[in-house]
C-alpha cells in the first residue's frame, strides 16, 4: 500500500471517530439504575460449543449492553444440554464477569 493511501485513510478514520463516533467501536454503556439480564434458550446453549460463535454472539451483545446476568437453560421439551457444555459456557460468562444462573423450560404435555 502506498504512503499516500495510508494517510489518505488515516485521515479519513480521523475523521469519522471525530465526526461520528457512533462508527467506531466502544465498549457498552454502563447503566446503575437498573440490572440486566439475559435468558439463553438450550437450542443456543448447544450452538455454544463452537467457542467461535460463542465469543461472536457475546461480542455482539455486550457492545450494546452491560450484561450483569445470563439464565443457561438446561432443558426444554426433551433437549437437555450436555454437562461439558454447560460447564464451558458457565466458566465462559464467569470470565467475562457475568453472573450465571440455570434455567429450564418445562412443556406440560
Amino acid at each position: 500500500m502506498s504512503q499516500r493511501l495510508r494517510f489518505i485513510l488515516l485521515v479519513i478514520s480521523v475523521l469519522l471517530a471525530t465526526y461520528c463516533p457512533s462508527l467506531v467501536a466502544t465498549s457498552a454503556p454502563d447503566h446503575d439504575q437498573f440490572r440486566v439480564a439475559v435468558y439463553i434458550p438450550v437450542f443456543v446453549v448447544q450452538k455454544m460449543k463452537d467457542p467461535a460463535y460463542l465469543q461472536k454472539s457475546w461480542n455482539d451483545l455486550s457492545s450494546q449492553i452491560k450484561v450483569d446476568k445470563v439464565y443457561i437453560e438446561t432443558y426444554r421439551s426433551g433437549t437437555i444440554a450436555d454437562d461439558a457444555n454447560l460447564k464451558q459456557v458457565k466458566a465462559f460468562f464467569a470470565s467475562q464477569h457475568v453472573e450465571t444462573a440455570g434455567g429450564i423450560a418445562y412443556v406440560a404435555v
